[in-house]
């Protein structure tokens, strides 16, 4: 497998201070994302939807399985992965950046030597500084056969100049069939959610999540994302780029179930189809997921939307397909006083046939969920603000430039 492990990093406005419990204090930086062709359809099938509590994991494993009966190369699929290099104790790790998450999640030695399913990773070996916080654990299941779990370390931790001293390390123990982490050669995932959405039990003894500990030393307590297709995007901590959106940002507070879940959640407006008006229907409670490459809304509206496709197909497996030529109509979404609009060149994901291509537009309820998702399709036209400024934590949201 090809992996590119180059990186930018761009430091801004730094200005480093006494070190407080969450690194240096008013410091900004810039990472920028890194393409891999390395997973398959069926993998990143499997990573994004048999991620949530409620999904329908049958429904996700069935999925996976179609896909992996399907051919498809490097050459007609394009996989963009968001990588971060991060150093935990004294070694370097490249994670996936997962925003509807809250784990801070990395292969280690504590896995048995002939258990490990991939040699390239980089296996987190606790150094004489770090503590295992006993009595913590954590697990995923992924789909009906695969799963991953482990135990806690605090332990140092780096990410573009900045160092948290004592943040929570999840170092998998047992991993079987798992793809969430395993479809990029990396060696994690980077979790940017609150810790009332993290997987470490009991839950009375939750650790803080590497966003709530980084977010104080930053010069501002926030994230953006400007992510694109088949080029490098950014995520920048600390700082908001004017220079990458177009018009004013729309800040809507984070949701009760967001507060409850400690997720990025929100309330979403009305969608809209073409060329026709907004719905009066909200969509309602919405999570921003960089680590979703579909936008997962309710049935009534996706049934709408592909009655204006020809020859698209509703699949029992995988979903709504369409014809991988096929010019989509524009999918307007409200965010707060904005609209983000998201058409053909978002929504045409793969191909699963000859002639037909998986949509990136499906049914929040085909997977069991009762909430909305705006995965990479979304953050591939829209400026995202992940801004922790406020008592409540908000989103912002603008057209990208």
């Amino acid at each position: 497998m090809h992996f590119s492990k180059s990186l930018s990093v761009v430091p801004t406005l730094l200005s480093l201070a006494a070190a407080s419990p969450a690194g240096q204090q008013g410091a900004s930086f810039s990472l920028e994302q890194v393409q891999s062709d390395a997973s398959t359809p069926a993998q990143r099938l499997a990573a994004s939807l048999g991620k949530y509590s409620q999904s329908d994991l049958a429904k996700v494993t069935a999925a996976k399985k179609a896909l992996q009966a399907v051919n498809i190369t490097a050459a007609n699929f394009q996989n963009v992965g968001y990588i971060l290099p991060i150093t935990i104790g004294n070694q370097t790790f490249h994670l996936g950046v997962d925003t509807g998450k809250s784990d801070l999640i990395v292969y280690s030695i504590f896995e048995p030597a002939n258990a490990r399913e991939n040699p390239s990773h980089t296996y987190y070996s606790p150094g004489p500084a770090a503590k295992q916080l006993k009595g913590l654990t954590w697990n995923f299941t992924e789909t009906a056969t695969s799963s991953i779990a482990g135990v806690v370390y605090s332990d140092k931790v780096t990410l573009g100049g900045v160092t948290v001293t004592k943040q929570a390390v999840e170092a998998a123990t047992a991993v079987v069939n798992w793809s969430s982490v395993d479809p990029f050669p990396i060696d994690g995932d980077i979790g940017l959610g609150f810790k009332k959405g993290s997987s470490i039990r009991p839950k009375a003894k939750r650790p803080a999540t590497l966003w709530e500990n980084l977010g104080p030393s930053l010069k501002l307590p926030l994230f953006t994302t400007r992510l694109l297709k088949n080029k490098p995007g950014t995520f920048d901590f600390g700082f908001i780029d004017k220079t990458k959106f177009q018009g004013a940002i729309s800040y809507v507070n984070v949701n009760a179930d967001g507060i409850k879940n400690g997720a990025w959640q929100f309330d979403a407006g009305a969608a809209a189809i073409g060329s026709s008006k907004h719905s009066s229907t909200k969509l309602g409670n919405t999570l921003v997921d960089s680590g979703n490459y579909q936008i997962l809304i309710p049935e009534a509206i996706v049934t709408q939307y592909f009655a204006n496709v020809s020859h698209a197909v509703l699949d029992p497996n995988y979903g709504w397909t369409v014809p991988c030529k096929a010019t989509l109509p524009q999918l307007h979404l409200q965010v707060g006083a904005n609209t983000i609009s998201v058409g053909s060149d978002k929504l045409v994901l793969f191909p699963v046939s000859a002639t037909s291509c998986l949509s990136g537009l499906q049914s929040r309820e085909s997977m069991g969920l009762d909430f909305n998702v705006f995965g990479e399709p979304f953050l591939r036209k829209a400026f995202v603000v992940f801004d922790s400024r406020k008592a409540t934590p908000r989103l912002g949201f603008a057209q990208q430039r």
